[in-house]
């Protein structure tokens, strides 16, 4: 699928609307200044990322639960400036189906490594590449 120009610009504003809230809350929760950038997009075919998460998300009982934890993973990488994984919780590169099906009951979370690196990132003002800066309505 293919986006005008206009379409485009019309999905990076909405993205931007909503790391800039993010990132509202983020700096409310750390005291700490986060800086944004403008979000580059690329457009990837919706039957891709449906065929490799189709066999997890037909075994669980609520398969957005495995879409928040993918969406938090993502966003670990960018809050810890890397692209590797811990061999265990929610950065962990490959869970397994009890994992997933454990994420219902018990979402999974950074591991204390991971968390102590993010602070640290973001207390020496890790620039999260998201969306443009500006004043956000409260």
């Amino acid at each position: 699928m293919n986006l005008t120009a206009v379409q485009e610009d019309a999905l990076t504003e909405v993205i931007n609307i909503g790391f800039g809230r993010a990132a509202a809350s983020l700096s409310k929760l750390t005291g700490q200044r986060v800086q944004l950038e403008v979000p580059h997009i690329a457009m990837c075919p919706l039957d891709e990322l449906s065929d490799r998460l189709r066999p997890m998300m037909e075994t669980l009982s609520r398969p957005e639960v495995l879409i928040g934890h993918v969406l938090a993973h993502e966003i670990g990488h960018k809050l810890l400036r890397t692209d590797s994984h811990s061999p265990t919780g929610l950065m962990k590169a490959h869970w397994s189906n009890v994992e997933t099906e454990q994420m219902t009951f018990q979402p999974m979370t950074f591991t204390p490594a991971d968390a102590a690196q993010i602070r640290e990132n973001l207390a020496g003002g890790c620039r999260l590449l998201a969306a443009a800066a500006g004043p956000i309505a409260n």
